[in-house]
């Protein structure tokens, strides 16, 4: 049962070493490449990930949310209620909903509108404007990246994991220890009762 109970232990770390790994290389790209890089829509793997600036989706996603877009290669991949972020110029986005598509000549316009909004979006959007469709609100991640912006946050996104590390090296340096004084401790024993059962023989040849 106790061997059971530290195999269990060890996949839940190394299960959750794995997951925390992910998390942070996901999050510390999203920054690279917002602020070192300077891209406007960071992409990981054809999906984006963005950060809700204003209520007129609300209902579907709120101001602060970060949110999970994924890029979209055919125009015949949208429909009508789908969710799509836009770019309207060079540094804006707009993530609303679609409620109407026409057709005029070769080209698709998309009608969109905030779901909080009274009335549709001014413009007509084209498909060559889309930047992708609207997955998921990413709670988790959302809360990392706050959290990262923040002057002591990303101090300790990353102390936290050299600090883990280094426990982690200590814990099996300190069991590698451990191993070895009981190796020593039966060796000295069979040794020691070794040593004995040949006494006990040259008593007996006595």
């Amino acid at each position: 049962m106790k061997n059971k109970m530290i195999f269990l232990k060890q996949i839940f770390d190394i299960f959750f070493s794995i997951v925390f790994a992910i998390i942070i290389l996901v999050v510390t790209s999203l920054i690279i490449q917002k602020y070192i890089l300077k891209e406007e829509v960071p992409n990981i793997f054809g999906y984006k990930i963005l950060q809700v600036m204003s209520g007129s989706m609300s209902g579907e996603f709120e101001t602060g949310d970060t949110i999970l877009i994924k890029e979209i290669k055919e125009e015949s991949d949208l429909k009508i209620g789908d969710v799509i972020t836009y770019r309207i110029a060079k540094n804006t986005l707009v993530t609303h909903r679609i409620v109407n598509i026409t057709k005029i000549g070769e080209s698709l316009n998309y009608t969109l509108k905030g779901d909080a909004n009274n009335v549709e979006d001014s413009e007509k959007i084209l498909f060559s404007s889309i930047e992708g469709i609207y997955v998921k609100k990413l709670i988790l991640i959302g809360k990392i990246i706050s959290f990262m912006q923040k002057p002591y946050g990303m101090v300790i996104i990353f102390v936290v994991p050299i600090l883990l590390i280094l426990y982690i090296i200590n814990a099996e340096r300190t069991k590698e220890i451990k191993r070895n004084k009981r190796r020593e401790k039966r060796l000295i024993y069979e040794m020691q009762y070794t040593k004995e059962q040949l006494g006990e023989v040259q008593n007996e040849k006595k």
